[in-house]
C-alpha cells in the first residue's frame, strides 16, 4: 500500500509543524514556511483568476532562485501540473509540446 504525498502537501504540512522556521535563504531574504505558503497560494488564486484550471499545464522557465522553488509547488496547489522548462535550451520553443 502506497501513500502519495504531492507537493502541495509538503508546503502545507512544513507550513503547519515548521510555520516559523525558515523555507529559503537568500543573500537578502529569508523566508519561512508560513510565508512560503502564503505566496504559493496567492499565485495560484492569480493563476485560477486569471483561467488557468485544474489539469492545465503551466511551463515554468527560470534561474534556480527562492522564486523558482516556490513556482514549482504552484501548480500542485491548484491541482494543476508543472513543466519546468530547462534555461540551457538554446531555443526552448522547439522543446515544447502541444
Amino acid at each position: 500500500m502506497s501513500t502519495y504525498i504531492g507537493l502541495s502537501q509538503i508546503v502545507e504540512r512544513n507550513a503547519q509543524v515548521n510555520g516559523n522556521h525558515a523555507a529559503t535563504i537568500t543573500d537578502k531574504v529569508t523566508c519561512t514556511w508560513k510565508e512560503v505558503r502564503h505566496h504559493i497560494a496567492c499565485v495560484a488564486k492569480c493563476l485560477g483568476d486569471n483561467g488557468v484550471r485544474q489539469d492545465d499545464k503551466i511551463a515554468i522557465l527560470s534561474v534556480n532562485s527562492a522564486m523558482y522553488l516556490e513556482s514549482l509547488f504552484i501548480p500542485s496547489w491548484m491541482g494543476a501540473v508543472c513543466v519546468p522548462l530547462n534555461t540551457r535550451w538554446s531555443d526552448p520553443r522547439k522543446y515544447l509540446c502541444h
